[in-house]
């Protein structure tokens, strides 16, 4: 029930927590896209200060990608897995509830994930780099 009412931060920390105990390859991607990340912040900062030119971030540009695009293909999965699932759960609800759907809302379509990312990760480059650190 609290992944109705907590934030966006905190339901994606306890869909990767549920994620990971159901399939603990997972835990090894998100730790990889976290360390990825931070890889990408530094070098984020370092074109920030100018230490550092936007051609460097291209290699952890596609690092990330590749990292993202593993951490949604089963977030997918289980927003599906859910979806499918839906209607079977208002027996638990005691019928009080005539219809339940799950949404899994994202800035990346999970129909075309990889070019999504992409494309966000090409438009959100400035704004990154002004800011320091990586945005999704």
């Amino acid at each position: 029930m609290n992944l109705m009412y907590l934030g966006p931060s905190e339901r994606r920390l306890f869909l990767d927590e549920l994620l990971s105990q159901c399939y603990p390859i997972y835990r090894t991607h998100l730790q990889k896209y976290k360390k990825i990340v931070q890889h990408r912040n530094k070098v984020l900062k370092n074109i920030s200060d100018q230490k550092s030119s936007v051609s460097e971030l291209e290699f952890w540009n596609e690092k990330f990608i590749s990292s993202a695009l593993e951490i949604y293909k089963y977030r997918k999965k289980f927003v599906r897995f859910l979806e499918s699932r839906a209607q079977s759960l208002n027996k638990f609800l005691f019928g009080k509830v005539e219809t339940i759907s799950f949404e899994y809302i994202s800035h990346i379509n999970l129909d075309t994930i990889e070019s999504s990312l992409k494309e966000a990760t090409q438009q959100l480059q400035s704004r990154e780099i002004l800011l320091r650190k990586t945005l999704r």
